[in-house]
């Protein structure tokens, strides 16, 4: 009984150590480094959005939303930890979204003509952005920014 209680303050520490390191994102802690605007065929939830975390720490993405002239909030409570990157989908089914794995979701649909995509935090302030014009898109390929 005993090993189970301190094993249980040990893992409760530890979680409470790790969360305390997550900061609050302010512009450009996250960049948009890939999307799928104009998937090949049916658009259907097919789109997706890359996200980069250059923050230097992990970042809370409660609350966050892609937006593209609509608000589409990102699925459930997440933490990005430094360095990583996450693929927000329309759908996470592998199987329609072309194959992408996802990491979270938001009812995100983008204009094939052009666009601008919005990545805001929990409080609308806008982490960051891209515009894209339909010359920047071919269909079936994702435009990536390095």
């Amino acid at each position: 009984m005993r090993k189970i209680i301190i094993a249980s303050i040990l893992l409760t520490g530890t979680f409470l150590m790790c969360s305390s390191n997550v900061t609050a994102a302010t512009p450009g802690d996250a960049v948009i480094t890939e999307f799928m605007a104009n998937p090949e065929g049916s658009d259907t939830d097919k789109e997706w959005i890359e996200v980069k975390n250059v923050s230097g720490s992990s970042l809370s993405l409660e609350g966050w939303s892609i937006n593209d002239g609509t608000n589409h909030p990102i699925s459930g409570v997440y933490v990005m930890p430094n360095d990583s990157v996450a693929i927000v989908c329309n759908s996470s089914d592998t199987l329609v979204n072309g194959g992408i794995d996802c990491d979270y979701t938001a009812n995100i649909i983008f204009a094939n003509t052009g666009d601008i995509i919005y990545i805001q935090d929990e409080s609308d302030a806008i982490i960051d952005s891209v515009i894209y014009v339909e010359s920047d898109i071919e269909e079936g390929a994702s435009r990536y920014y390095n």
